[in-house]
């Protein structure tokens, strides 16, 4: 009974001080959570302009960025409060600080890495892209540290930010959706080139996917070793809807340059014999 009455007595005596921590905890929660709905208001005002996937990465990036600052404000207000002295601890902090900064130089170059690309905007998210070091896919994350990419066979390739802001980018969505294919043929050499042509361009305005305007269009490429080389320029709407358009092409084209009889180069070679006589 003695323990308990001096744990009661104790707790009301810290009754004021236990009530002020709450209070200051309890407005830093209400702070990030009005900072979340500001957030969330600001994400579908820029839903409704068109940039929805790009606002995403900011309010994401944002969101992480000034919930540390709201609780360590919480957290220093809180250490006031209770009259302990944050000059010794911010001095240690400041030491830790450098120590840390030395043997983070990746960190930071990556957190910096990933204000370069929130400002540059050289992709958002679920562009397709390929960077200089090989790397294909779709960008599904754009991270303090770090950015995912999303590759064509399902795998999650993470690439520091510090990397990514100092590679060659290759953007396969911008400025839009729509993209070139070339797709390359080559013909026996005294075949029909008008024919083959035609052949070309009606199976591939026939082919589901392939925009009537740019339209598609054939030329001849170069006089190859072995026959005359075409090239096929079509243009589809999305680049990942119709991915398959160039294999579906090269199929028709197949079966139809058979049935009109244009026959498709192959490597050859002359061998002549020579007799000589004694």
């Amino acid at each position: 009974m003695r323990m308990m009455k001096e744990l009661l007595e104790s707790i009301w005596a810290n009754a004021g001080t236990l009530f002020v921590i709450t209070l200051i905890l309890a407005a830093a929660f209400l702070a990030s959570n009005l900072l979340g709905r500001f957030l969330s208001w600001y994400q579908m005002r820029a839903e409704a302009a068109g940039s929805r996937t790009l606002t995403l990465s900011i309010t994401s990036f944002a969101s992480k960025s000034l919930n540390l600052v709201i609780f360590s404000i919480a957290f220093i207000t809180i250490l006031a409060y209770l009259n302990i002295s944050i000059t010794p601890l911010l001095a240690g902090l400041g030491i830790a600080g450098i120590a840390v900064a030395l043997a983070s130089q990746d960190l930071f170059s990556n957190f910096f890495g990933a204000i370069a690309i929130f400002i540059d905007r050289p992709f958002k998210l679920g562009d397709r892209v390929k960077l200089s070091s090989g790397e294909y896919g779709d960008i599904v994350e754009i991270g303090i540290r770090s950015t995912r990419l999303k590759t064509l066979d399902n795998r999650v390739v993470v690439l520091p930010n510090a990397s990514i802001a100092s590679a060659n980018i290759n953007n396969y969505s911008l400025p839009d959706s729509r993209i070139r294919h070339t797709l390359r043929f080559s013909i026996e050499y005294g075949s029909d080139v008008e024919k083959a042509t035609k052949i070309l361009t009606d199976v591939a305005s026939g082919m589901y996917g392939v925009l009537k305007e740019p339209a598609p269009a054939v030329y001849v490429e170069e006089l190859g070793k072995y026959g005359i080389n075409l090239v096929l320029l079509v243009w589809v709407e999305n680049l990942r809807r119709d991915s398959d358009v160039p294999g579906w092409i090269y199929e028709q084209a197949v079966k139809s340059f058979a049935s009109e009889g244009i026959n498709m180069p192959y490597p050859t070679k002359d061998i002549r014999y020579q007799t000589i006589s004694d």
